[in-house]
């Protein structure tokens, strides 16, 4: 199994920002800044986490589904996606502490990925925490999933989940879950999933752990 050290922020930034589109076919960067001292040159801060695996699903039929009004059913891209990556990274769905979500605010969108949360974590599921990182920032489009990786590295590094605010009629396919409504949330965390779906059909999973050394 493959680990990759991201150190610097805005290398890390710019690596996750260049995967995710060539993985989604959409464009979008996202910058970080480190500074040393009052404007110094740019150092090597501490690590900040392990990048484990990624992996992408293509559903050809999503476009179809669109025109007809609903996704497919189950998430089921979402759940070969994250299968696939959790299975490169050598984890069972059990070591997962942390999902970031896709969730767009959109019904059919987030029932989905609920449902495949669901499938993905099993029984686990209710004790890992669910994150909608747009439900502060609105929709980034092509820089989402940099932006949300980053998130993700984040609250591995902090033990902060951050919330998901505004969140007062959740879909039933959320009951049980623990969908960190409202205020932030301190949790141990090691292992977390970030998950980005794009137009046409795209589901990239990625997996990180948090970084002890």
């Amino acid at each position: 199994m493959k680990k990759y050290f991201f150190t610097a922020l805005p290398v890390f930034c710019l690596v996750v920002s260049v995967l995710l589109a060539g993985a989604a076919g959409t464009g979008g960067t996202v910058w970080g800044l480190a500074e040393n001292g009052a404007g110094g040159p740019v150092t090597w801060p501490a690590v900040l986490a392990l990048f484990l695996a990624t992996a992408v699903w293509h559903e050809l039929g999503h476009a179809a589904a669109l025109r007809r009004g609903g996704y497919p059913p189950g998430g089921i891209g979402a759940v070969r996606a994250a299968r696939r990556a959790l299975e490169k990274a050598g984890l069972p769905p059990d070591a997962v502490d942390h999902v970031n979500a896709h969730a767009t605010s959109t019904p059919e969108g987030d029932r989905a990925e609920l449902q495949a949360i669901r499938t993905i974590l099993g029984e686990h599921a209710p004790r890992v925490a669910v994150t909608a990182n747009k439900s502060m920032l609105g929709h980034t489009l092509g820089a989402a999933g940099a932006i949300e990786a980053v998130a993700t590295v984040m609250a591995l590094r902090t033990g902060t989940i951050p919330p998901t605010i505004n969140l007062e009629d959740p879909d039933e396919a959320g009951a049980g879950l623990d969908l960190t409504p409202d205020t932030a949330a301190r949790r141990d965390l090691r292992v977390a999933l970030s998950n980005s779906f794009g137009f046409g059909g795209q589901n990239t999973a990625l997996v990180f752990t948090r970084w002890d050394g």
